[in-house]
């Protein structure tokens, strides 16, 4: 969803509370309630990632054997390509920061052996709470998991070998 996406969603709300309470409130409780409504919603539009597209000529980088490169949206269709396969980012951190993950991902994949989901048997995957807190768990459905395990001691020795790796692959900050 885009910000103008968002702006307009809100104040299409704003809009129908404000019609629907002119019968029944004061001006000054309108302009109050329309107040917090609009910062409601610019709150909750914070946590609403939008995806961030380089104008005509404007500069991005992108991730190329392991380094950061930086590009300028010339021809679009480049642009195009980098932005399907989440290779455009904004800033060099956002890059250097993919590149951090994917390292984290291939660490723990190795970590997996090759293992590779099987219905007929438990598989074990790590999981991350909101606290950042690691653990393991199993389940014989399919959950679309990433990483699996044949057992709940590999993946346990996985997170005991590499934790700073799982924080990274999940995105939990120390």
């Amino acid at each position: 969803m885009t910000e103008e996406e968002i702006k307009n969603i809100a104040l299409k709300a704003v809009k129908e509370a404000l019609e629907q309470a002119k019968d029944v409130m004061t001006e000054e409780e309108i302009k109050n309630i329309a107040l917090k409504a609009v910062k409601e919603a610019l709150e909750q539009a914070k946590d609403v990632k939008t995806e961030w597209i380089p104008g005509r000529g404007v500069r991005y980088y992108t991730v190329d054997a392991g380094k950061v490169d930086v590009c300028a949206n010339r021809i679009q269709g480049i642009t195009d390509k980098a932005i399907a396969v989440g290779q455009c980012f904004k800033t060099k951190k956002e890059a250097e920061d993919y590149i951090e993950w994917l390292k984290a991902f291939k660490t723990l994949r190795d970590d997996a052996q090759g293992y590779k989901f099987d219905e007929a048997v438990d598989n074990y995957f790590v999981e991350c709470d909101t606290d950042g807190d690691l653990s393991t768990d199993s389940d014989d459905g399919y959950i679309n998991q990433l990483i699996y395990f044949k057992s709940a001691e590999l993946a346990w020795k996985s997170i005991e070998k590499h934790e700073k790796e799982w924080k990274i692959f999940y995105g939990v900050e120390d």
